[in-house]
């Protein structure tokens, strides 16, 4: 395995992806740099950074060699520090590590901060030159000690030739702390002390970066508790049926298992013996048990809890089904959602141009302000321009509320691939369903055999040996039927399907063409024989069931009946969708009359019957040109297209797994309600969202100017209105680097709403 592969926890021959754990970010532009200094690492084709849980994701060119150490080495060099994770359950125990030191770390320096400021704030009414210089003496390791992190950052921009949150919150401080030592050395120059500003901007913005640290914990709240799902040992069955714990990395597919009662699933397997009852509700959000035994599958994860038994493992490592939902999850956190791209452009030029605002404040204020206040009031007004401008919350708009939602999603049983998908949800407005196994419990029983083979009693178990590769329900339930009835079944020789029509295969030496009747009847020689299959079709169709033709060398021999079984949350399903105004369509493969009676058990009037999977992606496409925004709900193998082709795929999660790969959401589990839930909750994110950049970019439009004393004509006591309010018309450095940290903290209280969602 490559180095890229072990960072990405991907094989060789599949597209890779690295991740690494970011520290030093605090902005958007803080963003910008680390995605720039990755973007210029040999085989990097894409990066992306999230501000909100401190990761990069790189996407690798296939064509290229790429280094792990290489990025690490160019975020370094770029002034960030930088370490390669390894995907899966390791991921979350590394970063977790990181974030709580990182927030010990900051702990103390907020405690010193917070004690330094209050010494020289009691300090300041003695008017005395002890008392300045007792007070330099707090600020001074304040400054360069509890802000040690700010100057850091600030130095390593400066050697980059760029800015970011660092260089302001460091250059207003410095510039606070600076006057006043001059002020100390100089008197008879400079008046006015203002260590307490220096002191408290730093202890009000580590503040901030605490309560910002603890939210993102709570962020990445989903993927520790999917890691947890998987106990770190199994009990293995050795030879002599012996149990033998072993840790969970040592299981293998075909190990046999022993799983008791109140113990999780250690990977996915299925039921050797023995009957049990699981709780499934962390992985799909189903509260009720589901009862399992010999032959069904257990999901890596589930909680066991009546009966103990035993299985065999079948998938293992990153392929089993809680690693998968967890790199699924990890995938939607690391993606940017196409709103974000109004952020990046602002974050280029941010910084540099409040660095310009705040030196031409402090020009105009030296020009304009009376005699000896001149210096005092333009190093105020610039200070807080640098402090109140931080683009800290800007950053923080979109990536929080992307990683709360698919955190909520996941824990919901709803699996968001990237922020694009979820953008997309919020905007549709009609559903398209399928119907079997989506709004149909997708396990139709044989109804009814009928022989038009005027005798021979072969063509049942020929063709049920044709469908034994089938992953179709109908084909599976033939076979379902054939062996319940005793009926050996030989091994099909070739087999050629045709999506949405039938198959053809050799069996025993004899030809088998089942499906629709006219893919039947096409290999029907005899026009007798043609007319009696379409008529044997039509009257199994007005009773509402769907018909599998079956000719046996060229000969019409048979029918077989079939009816699936509406699923019960199917109209609430449907009428949930609806109350969310949009409209509701029927999109499947079966004969008009068969499709009837489910669309009117749910209430659906458009109904779109007797489509190939071609069939189903023209309705889509003639949809869209209609201007719909259209979601597409399916299961199968022959809802693929229309599923790629959709504004958004919605697969459900029982069903195939080329459904799955083709969607933008996945739906664990098989309840359609769950529909509803993930457009309401792409709603809210995308409500959350443009809030967070609203309340961002309206507090800096109308923070900088107040900050910068542009409304001190007006609002000061000779003003027209400033007696009326009590206000001189600017913002001290203080309240400017309060109001700061209350812009961040809002945006991640705004985004963690959606937990609730």
């Amino acid at each position: 395995m490559s180095a890229a592969s072990a960072a990405s926890g991907t094989t060789t021959g599949a597209p890779e992806k690295a991740d690494f754990r970011i520290g030093g970010m605090h902005c958007a532009s803080c963003v910008s740099t680390v995605e720039n200094a990755l973007a210029g690492v040999d085989g990097v084709r894409e990066a992306r950074v999230n501000l909100a849980t401190g990761r990069a994701r790189v996407l690798i060119d296939a064509a290229g060699r790429f280094d792990p150490a290489a990025a690490v080495a160019a975020v370094t060099a770029a002034g960030y520090e930088a370490e390669a994770l390894q995907r899966g359950a390791a991921t979350g125990a590394q970063a977790e590590a990181a974030e709580r030191a990182a927030a010990r770390s900051l702990q103390i320096r907020f405690a010193a901060a917070v004690a330094g400021a209050a010494a020289i704030m009691a300090l300041m009414p003695l008017h005395s030159a002890w008392s300045g210089w007792l007070q330099w003496a707090i600020a001074t390791p304040v400054q360069f000690l509890a802000g040690w992190p700010f100057l850091e950052g600030a130095a390593k921009r400066l050697r980059h030739r760029s800015a970011d949150m660092n260089t302001l919150i460091a250059t207003g401080t410095l510039a606070a702390w600076g006057y006043s030592t001059a002020a100390l050395l100089a008197p008879h120059l400079l008046s006015g002390l203002y260590f307490d500003t220096s002191a408290v901007i730093i202890a009000l913005v580590l503040l901030g970066r605490l309560l910002e640290s603890r939210a993102r914990r709570r962020t990445a709240l989903a993927l520790r508790e999917l890691a947890a799902l998987q106990p770190p040992v199994a009990r293995r069955l050795d030879a002599g049926g012996a149990e033998v714990e072993v840790d969970l990395e040592d299981i293998v597919p075909g190990d046999l298992l022993a799983i008791r009662p109140g113990e999780r699933v250690p990977v996915d397997a299925e039921i050797v013996s023995g009957e049990t009852s699981l709780d499934l509700s962390l992985l799909t959000g189903e509260s009720l048990p589901i009862e399992r035994g010999a032959g069904d599958t257990l999901p890596g994860g589930a909680m066991n809890l009546t009966g103990g038994v035993q299985a065999r493992a079948l998938r293992t490592g990153e392929e089993s089904a809680v690693r998968r939902i967890a790199a699924l999850v990890e995938d939607a956190q690391a993606s940017r959602a196409p709103v974000q791209r109004l952020v990046d452009r602002v974050a280029a030029v941010f910084v540099p141009a409040v660095i310009a605002i705040a030196a031409l404040t402090f020009v105009c204020w030296l020009l304009l302000a009376p005699g000896p206040r001149a210096l005092p009031e333009a190093l105020t007004a610039a200070v807080s321009v640098l402090i109140i401008a931080c683009p800290c919350a800007l950053g923080l708009a979109t990536p929080t509320a992307i990683v709360v939602a698919t955190g909520r999603g996941a824990a919901s049983g709803i699996l968001v691939r990237d922020a694009r998908g979820l953008e997309a949800a919020a905007r549709v407005t009609q559903v398209a369903f399928d119907k079997t196994g989506t709004l149909t419990l997708g396990r139709p029983r044989v109804e009814r055999t009928i022989d038009l083979s005027g005798g021979a009693p072969d063509w049942l178990p020929l063709a049920a040996a044709a469908e034994t590769g089938s992953e179709h329900p109908l084909g599976r339930a033939v076979v379902a039927h054939a062996r319940g009835l005793g009926l050996a079944l030989a091994a099909p020789g070739t087999v050629r399907a045709s999506g949405g029509r039938g198959i053809e295969a050799t069996v025993s030496g004899r030809t088998i063409v089942a499906g629709s009747a006219a893919w039947a009847g096409a290999a029907v020689a005899d026009p007798d024989g043609r007319a009696r299959l379409a008529g044997t079709a039509a009257r199994l169709s007005e009773q509402g069931e769907g018909a599998i033709l079956v000719v046996v060398d060229g000969v019409a021999s048979g029918a077989i009946g079939l009816r699936d079984t509406l699923r019960p949350e199917s109209p609430e399903a449907v009428s949930a969708v609806r109350a969310l105004g949009c409209q509701v369509v029927l999109l499947t493969g079966d004969d008009p009359r068969a499709a009837a009676p489910i669309a009117r058990a749910c209430g659906i009037t458009d109904v779109r019957a007797g489509l190939l999977p071609e069939g189903k992606l023209a309705e889509i496409r003639k949809l869209q040109e209609q201007g719909v925004r259209l979601a597409m709900v399916g299961d199968g193998i022959n809802d693929a297209p229309a599923l790629a082709a959709a504004d958004v795929g919605i697969a459900i999660g029982a069903g195939t797994e080329i459904a799955a790969a083709t969607a933008d959401l996945t739906l664990i589990g098989s309840d359609p309600r769950l529909v509803a839930r993930a457009l309401s909750l792409a709603r809210a994110t995308m409500r959350t969202i443009r809030l967070n950049l609203f309340w961002a970019f309206i507090y800096n439009v109308l923070g900088i100017p107040v900050a910068a004393g542009i409304l001190v004509p007006l609002l000061a006591p000779g003003g027209p209105v400033g007696p009326v309010l009590g206000w001189t018309g600017r913002l001290s450095p203080i309240l400017a680097s309060a109001a700061m940290a209350l812009s961040s903290v809002s945006v991640l209280a705004s985004s963690l709403r959606l937990r609730r969602a």
